[in-house]
């Protein structure tokens, strides 16, 4: 690597390559035919049959702290309620191999010093609070108001039931274009400024995240980036899903079930994670919303159902 930078800082040299040259992928295919890369004078990976190989072992360390509290009122007059709320942190210094958080990889920014990648999990989700609740209205026939008659008939069977979800967004990390420790891995950027000053302009009409682009900036050569892992956060989520039924007794052995559910009732925005790659025309800006678990839209949806048990 050395003996390569010192060559590539010749302005003469014959190749006419540059010390910027000496990472990345150049480091695997730089030396290739003059008809591929021909770049380098040769590659700087030694015994590269393949292109960045997989090799991955099993020594990563995490820690997780939690405070958890949950909080149940059981059925009382028609009324059940139950909270949780967790407040976490976790820490590590792998990747998730499967589903890295945005910005990361499933490769470490250096291989020969797994001490760098230490820092926030990227399933790090500080604070999650979720409440359920489920209200049998007290109206209707054998219930305590409008018993009787037409109106015992028209509000039996009335429930009402409910989740709220509130939580804080996921971590994600600034990834530069520059891989300033020749180890194949672009770095993470130097943060130079406060990202979150000013007033950006946004031609696009996408939701801002960084007001001040110009906060990030490549590393120089010879080190990492000042900016940690999963250093920054990216939405939260507030949700509101709620369900109205009504059960109406037709005869000893016919029941017939109303259904009414709306999901993100308050067409809250799910906001997905900002571009997070300086070079971008769109970095720190967000381009999409989250999907709810079954892959639909995360916008309101609403849905009703009619159901006659026999």
């Amino acid at each position: 690597m050395a003996q390569l930078v010192a060559y590539c800082s010749d302005p003469n040299n014959a190749t006419g390559c540059d010390p910027t040259q000496v990472s990345g992928i150049l480091l695997y295919e730089g030396g290739q035919a003059p008809n591929d890369f021909g770049i380098l004078p040769y590659n700087a990976v030694q015994n590269n049959a393949l292109v960045q190989p997989f090799y991955q072992r099993s020594v990563g360390n995490s820690i997780y702290n939690s405070l958890q509290l949950k909080v149940t009122h059981r059925m009382s007059h028609g009324l059940q309620v139950q909270g949780s709320y967790t407040w976490a942190h976790g820490i590590d210094d792998a990747p998730d191999p499967l589903a890295p958080a945005q910005g990361n990889r499933t490769f470490p920014r250096n291989s020969r010093n797994l001490a760098q990648e230490r820092g926030n999990s990227d399933y790090d989700i500080r604070q999650v609070a979720v409440i359920n609740y489920i209200w049998e209205m007290p109206f209707g026939r054998g219930k305590g108001y409008m018993s009787h008659g037409f109106a015992g008939r028209v509000f039996e069977g009335w429930q009402f039931a409910g989740i709220t979800s509130v939580q804080t967004g996921h971590p994600f990390e600034i990834r530069c274009t520059q891989d300033s420790q020749r180890t194949g891995i672009s770095a993470w950027c130097d943060q130079t400024g406060n990202p979150f000053s000013g007033t950006a302009s946004n031609p696009q009409g996408l939701r801002v995240w960084f007001n001040n682009k110009a906060a990030f900036a490549n590393p120089p050569f010879g080190r990492a980036g000042n900016i940690g892992r999963n250093q920054f956060y990216g939405p939260g989520m507030v949700d509101f899903d709620l369900a109205w039924t009504k059960n109406t007794k037709i005869t000893e052995r016919l029941n017939l079930k109303l259904v009414v559910q709306g999901y993100n009732i308050f067409n809250h925005p799910h906001f997905g994670q900002p571009d997070n790659l300086i070079s971008d025309s769109t970095f720190g800006l967000i381009n999409s919303t989250v999907s709810r678990p079954d892959a639909t839209t995360s916008a309101r949806q609403m849905q009703v159902a009619l159901r006659l048990d026999f």
